[in-house]
């Protein structure tokens, strides 16, 4: 089920398109935001909806059936809660109505018959923008008790809820059956295989995530 939350609305050359479609004293539709910007220009349209960080944000233009980051020069970024549109070297064709929605989903994790130890899910490969924050979330199975790390490209992280070497950026939360990593204000370097592990060689288990930073422009 997907509820909408707000609307955005992106005008260029601002002034020219009031004389148009604002009233003659100059007020604005209260529920929509106007986002005066240059052409050549990237925008950041904010969807402004807090806490939202484990649904699913989609982003449309009104008028427009598929969601707009099918085109290259839209992307979808989350920093400190909150979720962004980022539209890449702006042109008129780019003017109109975007509005995010957020879709409320419930995922199922059949229980395994076994009572060994499990991680019976991970977040999923992660393609994000430099200076923005992710969480990277494993859910465990029968092993309360039981040793757990992160670990990075083979090099260990943590050791349950501390972390080997002080990270600034990092935090983890062990709050089970979840054991969550999260990074803020990423960096490239923060780039490549994340692993949740539960217990010890050789009978661990693990999973991996795949981060990708994509750089500044």
């Amino acid at each position: 089920m997907s509820k909408m939350i707000s609307v955005l609305c992106l005008l260029f050359n601002l002034l020219v398109i009031c004389q148009s479609q604002c009233p003659d004293d100059g007020n604005v539709t209260p529920s929509l935001v106007y986002l005066p910007l240059p052409i050549g220009e990237t925008a950041l349209i904010k969807c402004p909806v807090r806490h939202v960080e484990f649904y699913d944000v989609t982003w449309r233009k009104r008028g427009a059936k598929d969601n707009v980051l099918a085109s290259p020069k839209f992307s979808a970024t989350y920093n400190n809660t909150v979720h962004y549109l980022r539209i890449e070297n702006v042109t008129e064709s780019d003017a109109g109505v975007y509005t995010c929605s957020v879709e409320y989903a419930v995922k199922l994790l059949p229980k395994p018959s076994s009572t060994d130890p499990a991680i019976i899910d991970i977040t999923e490969d992660q393609e994000i923008n430099v200076g923005d924050t992710v969480e990277l979330n494993c859910t465990l199975l029968n092993a309360a008790g039981e040793f757990n790390l992160w670990s990075k490209d083979g090099t260990a992280l943590t050791a349950e809820r501390t972390f080997i070497f002080p990270r600034e950026r990092m935090s983890v939360r062990y709050e089970y059956p979840n054991y969550t990593l999260k990074i803020e204000n990423v960096q490239e370097e923060d780039a490549g295989k994340y692993k949740c592990i539960i217990g010890s060689y050789p009978e661990a288990v693990e999973k991996s995530v795949e981060l990708k930073v994509n750089p500044k422009n």
